[in-house]
């Protein structure tokens, strides 16, 4: 059962869990030490930042493309299985954007497409 609350952004952890989200997500002002050179993100753990930089690098730079959309590049070969899980799984077809027919896996990711396509929040 999941017993720990975090009040900062009200959901539930495992004990273990909860210290690791307190370190990670809702770091001390003290502890954030790796400060993004394009822009004002601070990150307690260096490797929280390497995964920030990758927002800000240009899209010829995405070395991972997918064989399916030519234009669609990403920065890590984690991000381009997550495309192609959400995409073009056979579980892609359980979520249809109303707007456009584009499907995805899980509400989530259809949620972003509509937040970042058009322009829903």
């Amino acid at each position: 059962v999941k017993q720990r609350h975090c009040d900062i952004c009200d959901k539930y952890f495992y004990h273990t869990a909860y210290w690791r989200h307190l370190t990670t997500v809702h770091p001390k002002k003290e502890k954030l030490k790796h400060s993004c050179p394009h822009c004002s993100k601070v990150f307690s753990l260096k490797f929280k930042l390497d995964i920030h930089l990758q927002s800000h690098m240009n899209h010829t730079d995405k070395k991972y493309s997918c064989d399916e959309c030519p234009d669609k590049r990403f920065a890590s070969d984690e991000k381009l299985k997550n495309h192609k899980r959400n995409v073009h799984s056979k579980l892609a077809a359980s979520h249809l954007c109303g707007e456009c027919g584009a499907s995805y896996s899980n509400y989530p990711a259809l949620y972003q497409h509509s937040k970042r396509s058009h322009n829903h929040s």
